[in-house]
């Protein structure tokens, strides 16, 4: 039987898709070291973590039935963790980007794309191939996660959900449901959550989208492309 991480590798590592690959919440950093490891060198890993011990809401209920609070890790824990990191990065030549912020922060600044420069090019992308959901969050948060992600994975894209035995039933039965409307195709493993999208989004924010105007929860461009900007 397959360690989490021995599985975690070998989805990474079958991938087949277009777009960046994200991890929502860092750790640890032991599981972006399997993800890392894994991903092919044309692809970008793209890091969320707030650190600075933020206080944040878990899955699970405290004793008394109210949602449970965690402390996330300190500044002096990030640096000693992105170390680590950067050092695989350097020696497999993989790179990857981090955001040290909340996910809720991450998906309502990026809306439009991230940047990044490469080959003397000014980058942007706006699609993720392989997402992996990392953060103990509050059931709220994730959803807001699956929305954002749900426009911009494209058919054949994974979803890991990680800590799946902090959910509920009910609150796997709103995952399902979440999966469904997204188009995922779920599957209930041992260690994680595993979706695959089914369909290409129709309503899917393309990277060319220089701007977003907010009309009834709808997000639409406003205006034109950047030539200078290469798309992927």
């Amino acid at each position: 039987m397959k360690t989490p991480h021995e599985r975690l590798s070998e989805i990474v590592g079958n991938l087949e898709v277009r777009g960046a690959y994200a991890q929502i919440g860092l750790g640890t950093g032991e599981s972006a070291r399997t993800i890392l490891q894994s991903t092919p060198l044309d692809k970008k890993l793209v890091i969320v973590d707030p650190y600075g011990s933020m206080g944040y809401r878990m899955m699970d209920d405290d004793k008394l039935g109210y949602p449970s609070i965690k402390v996330s890790r300190d500044n002096n824990v990030q640096i000693e963790i992105l170390a680590g990191l950067y050092k695989l990065a350097l020696e497999s030549e993989k790179h990857f980007l981090f955001y040290p912020m909340e996910d809720i922060e991450f998906y309502q600044r990026f809306q439009t794309g991230i940047f990044y420069y490469d080959e003397g090019e000014q980058i942007r992308t706006n699609e993720y191939g392989f997402v992996y959901f990392n953060a103990e969050n509050c059931i709220g948060d994730l959803i807001e996660g699956i929305r954002f992600m749900n426009e911009r994975t494209p058919k054949d894209g994974v979803w890991i959900f990680n800590n799946i035995n902090d959910y509920n039933t009910r609150q796997q039965e709103l995952l399902d449901e979440l999966m469904e409307e997204a188009n995922m195709d779920a599957q209930w493993e041992s260690d994680f959550l595993v979706a695959t999208k089914t369909i290409e989004p129709s309503d899917c924010l393309k990277p060319k989208q220089e701007a977003y105007a907010e009309d009834n929860e709808t997000l639409t461009a406003d205006v034109s492309t950047d030539p200078s900007i290469t798309y992927h």
